[in-house]
């Protein structure tokens, strides 16, 4: 391994930084029934600053309610949610290192088992091919988002970046990725609008 990866550098956006070893998010399912950070989530993101990792980036928290997709994931868009994870992240920081909040949002990778029993949202009113292995059924039927209703979305994306400074985190990361909703409207597959955001 190279001893410059291990060496603290300074970041013009995050400061000083004990090392360049970043964690990537990865889904761990340890939310309560609320969906509130616990303490399993802390200990498992301190673990990780105390074996050297510089830069957290934590698993995918959902914004709402409408773009869940998961049992047992995260969620940030609530104070109740904020001071869920204030202790997690002040741990995490204690080992001096920095943890940003990984915002997400399902759209149509969902069912209405996980949405309060509404349509999935998305770009489009094609459902995801597969089955859905957090419930074992089909992917729900999405409902395309009126373009009236885009600012909403925008709005909740807003709402969980304030919650997350809130709850101190360091920055936020915004899941673009892997078919999930920005990704809907990104890919040419799914996205068979016609109006602006076609």
């Amino acid at each position: 391994m190279s001893l410059k990866l291990l060496q603290p550098f300074g970041s013009p956006y995050l400061g000083q930084m004990k090392n360049r070893i970043a964690m990537s998010a990865m889904t761990r399912g340890f939310a309560d029934a609320n969906h509130c950070c616990t303490d399993k989530i802390a200990a498992y993101y301190t673990r990780r600053a105390e074996d050297g990792v510089a830069l957290i980036l934590t698993e995918g928290i959902i914004i709402d309610p409408s773009g869940d997709g998961y049992r047992n994931v995260p969620h940030l868009y609530t104070d109740r949610h904020a001071e869920s994870w204030r202790r997690a992240v002040r741990q995490v920081q204690a080992k001096d290192s920095k943890i940003f909040a990984q915002l997400w949002h399902c759209g149509r990778i969902s069912h209405p088992d996980f949405t309060g029993g509404l349509a999935p949202v998305s770009s489009t009113d094609q459902p995801a091919a597969g089955m859905n292995r957090q419930n074992d059924k089909p992917f729900g039927v999405p409902r395309p988002l009126r373009a009236d209703e885009m600012p909403d979305i925008y709005r909740m994306y807003v709402n969980s970046a304030d919650k997350a400074f809130q709850a101190g985190f360091d920055g936020i990361e915004i899941h673009m990725g892997h078919g999930y909703l920005i990704d809907q409207f990104f890919d040419a597959r799914i996205n068979d609008r016609t109006d602006i955001y076609g």
